[in-house]
């Protein structure tokens, strides 16, 4: 099972550095370098630093729980999805000084696919949660009945 999140993974950041890499090279006019600060600290190296220390605790805890139950894979599945996002972002400001983002809204907002997996991972996590929640008091109406 976790030999099959390795791989979403490697897959997941790939993905994303592929099309940077295609949209750097074919549009380099459309690709937006993105120079804000993570978590609105201007000491960039420490905010980075912090960050990575949440990733690192967050991977750990949630393998942990994987190892515990098989219910959890909703939650694996969006840990991978937001891992890969954020690794795939760090990449980009560690290397390029920014976040490459290439996908325009007009109007709204630029992003890239790294955005949208810890978008999706942070939907799977919360689903996996509401659903959680939702079973264990149906598990309790029918005990008590």
């Amino acid at each position: 099972m976790r030999r099959t999140y390795g791989l979403l993974l490697c897959f997941l950041f790939a993905i994303d550095r592929l099309t940077k890499t295609i949209v750097l090279l074919v549009y380099p006019d459309n690709v937006l370098l993105n120079r804000k600060t993570l978590f609105f600290i201007q000491n960039a190296e420490f905010s980075f630093l912090l960050f990575l220390i949440f990733v690192l605790l967050l991977i750990g805890w949630f393998m942990h729980e994987v190892s515990r139950t098989a219910r959890m894979t909703f939650v694996a599945s969006g840990a991978t999805f937001m891992v890969a996002g954020a690794a795939s972002n760090f990449f980009d400001t560690h290397i390029y000084g920014g976040v490459i983002d290439w996908i325009a809204l007009p109007g709204l907002t630029v992003f890239n696919l790294a955005d949208v997996w810890i978008l999706v991972g942070c939907v799977f996590v919360v689903i996996s949660c509401c659903s959680r929640k939702r079973y264990t008091e149906d598990s309790t109406k029918i005990s008590n009945n």
